[in-house]
């Protein structure tokens, strides 16, 4: 999974620019923590907390990523499952932006100002955000 602005397809590239200067200039902390994805880390996603924790990390593994434990594997962070139904990122027009906290990435309760306060920026640039959506919210998620 990338996490470069320089991995999204190139007719996102200038729109997701635009985003994180504006974060800056407006003195936001934030972290982008993944823009394009693979099919086989998309399925991976798809599978936390709808499959067996073994299940999962199999998956995980095939993806290249870290194993999770139990306790991420109780809650789903996608409704795509990236053969009938392809995320955004995985065509590289979707990013993730979450907050800072000293430094470090956070993904606060979703009643956290911090989420708002990105979303403004992110939707001022031209990027739809997922926290809108009112079956599924994806509070991190920006598509175009």
């Amino acid at each position: 999974m990338s996490t470069s602005i320089d991995d999204l397809d190139p007719s996102a590239v200038a729109a997701a620019r635009s985003f994180v200067a504006a974060l800056g200039a407006a003195g936001v902390p934030y972290a982008v923590t993944c823009t394009r994805r693979t099919i086989d880390e998309q399925i991976a996603y798809f599978a936390q907390g709808r499959a067996p924790l073994e299940i999962v990390n199999l998956l995980r593994r095939k993806a290249g990523m870290r194993a999770i434990g139990l306790g991420e594997n109780t809650y789903t962070i996608t409704k795509c499952d990236g053969v009938t139904s392809r995320s955004k990122h995985q065509d590289g027009r979707a990013m993730d932006v979450v907050p800072l906290a000293m430094g470090v990435p956070v993904w606060p309760p979703p009643a956290d100002p911090r989420w708002k306060e990105i979303a403004v920026i992110g939707k001022a640039a031209g990027w739809k955000w997922g926290g809108d959506w009112q079956n599924f919210p994806d509070f991190p998620h920006y598509e175009l």
